[in-house]
This record gives C-alpha cells, sequence and structure tokens, in this order.
C-alpha cells in the first residue's frame, strides 16, 4: 500500500500539470504475453494497450492493460497496470527514469474452486546512454505475499542495414520472495519443479511498416523448471514472440 499512495501522490502531481502535455495511445497484437521471460497468456496470442501521457517538464503517467491466462486455477482474463514517473536527461546525453508501477487485476476474485490475481506495486529506477539502458525494480510486497522482489535488466538496440533494428535484453529476478519460492518447492513435492531466483534473456529484430513496428524475438531463461509468478505456477519453455504494435495519433 505505501507503493499505492506514492503513486497516488504522483498522480495528482501530474493532474495539477496537464497544460503543455501530450497524450498519446498504443495497441499490440503478440503471439504471447511474455513478462520477464515467463508465459502470462499460456503461449497464446494477447491483444495489448495503453494510454500514456507526458509533460514537457518530465512527469508521465499511462495506463496499459492485456489480456492473461493464468490457468484453470486462477480468476481474471484482464491485468491493467497504473504507472506515473519522472524523466529527463542530463547535458551529456545521460538519461535517467524513476517511477511507480500497480498491477492490478480487475476481473480477478476468488470462489471455492479458483484464486484471485492479487494486486501489487513495484518502483523502479532506470538510466540510459546512447543504445544501452538499464533498469532496476522493487516491490516490498511481490503479488501480496509480504515478500520483497527484484528485477534487475539491460537492455540495448542497435540500428541494422535495410531498417532493421537489433534488440537484446537480459534480466534477472531475485529477492526474498524468490528465495522462499525455492524453499517451499524443497519442502513440498508437488512443486518440486519450481526454481527460485532466475535470468531471462531476449534476442530479437524490428522492423516498421508505414505506421506499424513489427518485432520478433526469442525469448529463454536460465531454467527448464516451472517458475512462480504472482503465486501461479508458470511454465518458460523457449520460444519465438512476433508482435504487432502502432502507435496513436497517426501523425502523418
Amino acid at each position: 500500500m505505501r507503493s499505492f499512495a506514492a503513486l497516488s501522490a504522483l498522480a495528482i502531481f501530474g493532474m495539477a500539470t496537464v497544460a503543455q502535455a501530450e497524450i498519446t495511445g498504443t495497441a499490440v497484437v503478440t503471439s504471447d504475453y511474455d513478462f520477464r521471460g515467463v508465459s502470462l497468456s499460456d503461449e497464446d496470442p494477447a491483444l495489448q494497450g495503453s494510454i500514456d501521457y507526458a509533460h514537457e517538464n518530465g512527469f508521465y503517467a499511462s495506463a496499459w492493460a492485456s489480456t492473461l491466462d493464468y490457468g484453470s486455477d486462477y480468476d481474471g482474463s484482464l491485468e491493467l497496470d497504473l504507472s506515473a514517473g519522472l524523466s529527463g536527461e542530463t547535458e551529456i546525453g545521460i538519461g535517467w527514469d524513476v517511477g511507480l508501477v500497480w498491477y492490478t487485476y480487475p476481473d480477478s476474485d476468488s470462489s471455492d474452486t479458483k484464486s484471485k490475481i492479487e494486486d501489487y506495486g513495484e518502483a523502479y529506477l532506470g538510466g540510459s546512454y546512447k543504445m544501452f539502458d538499464a533498469k532496476v525494480w522493487y516491490t516490498d510486497d511481490y503479488g501480496d505475499t509480504g515478500d520483497d522482489a527484484w528485477y534487475t535488466e539491460l537492455n540495448a538496440s542497435f540500428e541494422l542495414p535495410a531498417g532493421l533494428t537489433l534488440a537484446l535484453h537480459v534480466g534477472r529476478s531475485f529477492g526474498d520472495y524468490w528465495d522462499q519460492v525455492a524453499s517451499d518447492a524443497e519442502d513440498d513435492l508437488e512443486t518440486s519443479g519450481i526454481d527460485g531466483d532466475y535470468t531471462d534473456w531476449s534476442i530479437g529484430l524490428g522492423y516498421t511498416v508505414d505506421h506499424f513496428d513489427l518485432s520478433l524475438r526469442y525469448v529463454d531463461t536460465d531454467t527448464d523448471s516451472a517458475l512462480q509468478i504472482n503465486n501461479g505456477a508458470f511454465a518458460n519453455d523457449s520460444r519465438v514472440v512476433f508482435s504487432v504494435s502502432t502507435s496513436f495519433p497517426w501523425t502523418n
């Protein structure tokens, strides 16, 4: 809840600076909802979109949504992420970014046969320089479990001939939550195939056609066992993810 309170404060600040702002949107069709190397759509296609607000002073806020599939044990088919932050760039071209995101599942509820997907908040701090960017994510209550969790990532983007872009990514999930997952799995034969902390990585190509961005990525992790994300167990098979996205408004 501390993260939610801070996010609300950022949002109030942003509402006071509506003038001189830009509002845009995105729409995405993807073959898989990949989240840090794990499929949150059961390796099925997903629809995604966002409404984004950006002010010239560096404040921004967004609402991002995606369809999802946590499996038959969990209720809910929609994720809605609310985020706000500040970003800028120094005189020598080093970019910085700090903010908060609140992960919500508005159509999820508990019942006699299904579990609720719990909301939680996460803070992040990032930096960038030329084609490289890095970001650290932290939550003190991952999936409403009361345990903290960290995620660090490094990304790079390179322009290639013929209008192609090469995108590289590596990330690491760790912290008390992941330690507890591994400990619980050792004590429970039914979940003995679940790992704790792990590394994910991807390599992809991007190409733009008119107003549409095409992306083809190979995604994998350093473990073949199931992974425990927000209380749900997910396979993390190596796979290829294809997506088509566009941003609004179209300028030409």
